[in-house]
């Protein structure tokens, strides 16, 4: 069984890609959009790669979800790549009947389709959200508790290639508090002012 949402962390899920364990589920849901969003399009990078993405991945979004639609798109074969990718967003928006249609997904499956789903807070009640842990991958992306901010800016510092010391990691964690975008703004403006690795004078 795979490991539950509160179990893999986020750069645990990313090397686990990068190492060519691709799972054909993904869930990524929760109300901290900036981190959520990060590791979707990191996702994207390294499973499709940029020459193929054009014929191998496709975006749909729950308002304008049509299951017959959706079904013909995940059934369809990858084009001059070994996979395609489908992007589902929004899926708190989707309705229960939608949800049991999508079902069907997870019973047949296709091995050369991997569906990543994205959207803010999801019923883990319902067997499709579920699903997604229990045969693929999900995580929860929540807004860091104070304690947290340190960790959280060390780990976007790290996925961007940033360097930063830990006097400026406080700094940073003190004066902004646990807002990810706006941590994201400061450490882009100090790097764009005096460069990396970020440090306190």
């Amino acid at each position: 069984m795979a490991k539950k949402a509160r179990g893999l962390k986020p750069e645990q899920l990313i090397a686990e890609v990068a190492g060519g364990d691709i799972r054909p589920f993904y869930l990524l849901y929760g109300e901290e959009e900036y981190e959520r969003e990060a590791i979707a399009a990191e996702l994207i990078e390294k499973i499709i790669p940029a020459r193929a993405r054009d014929f191998n991945l496709d975006i749909v979004r729950a308002d304008r979800f049509d299951l017959l639609d959706f079904m013909q798109i995940f059934d369809s074969y990858p084009m001059m790549a070994e996979m395609r990718l489908v992007v589902l967003r929004d899926v708190h928006d989707l309705t229960a009947d939608q949800c049991r249609g999508l079902e069907r997904v997870f019973e047949a499956g296709v091995e050369t389709t991997c569906l990543i789903a994205v959207g803010h807070k999801v019923d883990l009640r319902r067997k499709i959200f579920r699903q997604f842990a229990t045969l693929g991958r999900a995580i929860e992306f929540r807004s860091p508790y104070d304690n947290q901010v340190p960790q959280w800016i060390q780990r976007y510092a790290n996925r961007a290639g940033i360097g930063i010391e830990p006097a400026a990691i406080q700094l940073l964690s003190q004066y902004v508090g646990a807002k990810p975008r706006e941590l994201v703004s400061e450490i882009e403006k100090m790097v764009s002012f005096a460069g990396t690795p970020i440090k306190v004078e």
